[in-house]
């Protein structure tokens, strides 16, 4: 499990969405810079880091088998990285909300 690489702890299964978000991010250019060991996922954007969370992406993939829940969290950081406004303060908060067939759920990314 690719988790190991990072020094998280879990379980030797292979991770599906982490495997496929890893791989669509570096595809784009984007590269996880560490994963701690409660799962969440850091990557450098210039001066920023966006802290990411995958637990609801994993509740969503697991309940519909459906991998556009990680290519759309993917697109949403590839497009909010790119906006970034310059007088963002580098310990600013953001969270992202992402509407899905109706329903608004957490995605879990955080400026730190």
């Amino acid at each position: 499990m690719l988790f190991g690489l990072f020094g998280c702890k879990g379980s030797k299964d292979k991770d599906f969405v982490f495997d496929e978000f890893k791989s669509q991010i570096e595809k784009l250019g984007m590269k996880i810079d560490s994963v701690d060991e409660t799962g969440l996922i850091y990557i450098s954007q210039g001066e920023l880091t966006l802290k990411i969370s995958l637990d609801n992406v994993r509740k969503n993939y697991d309940r519909d088998k459906n991998a556009t829940h990680i290519s759309d969290l993917v697109k949403a950081l590839v497009e909010y990285s790119i906006e970034i406004p310059s007088k963002v303060s580098p310990r600013a908060s953001t969270c992202f909300f992402l509407e899905e067939g109706g329903s608004t759920f957490y995605a879990g990314v955080q400026l730190c």
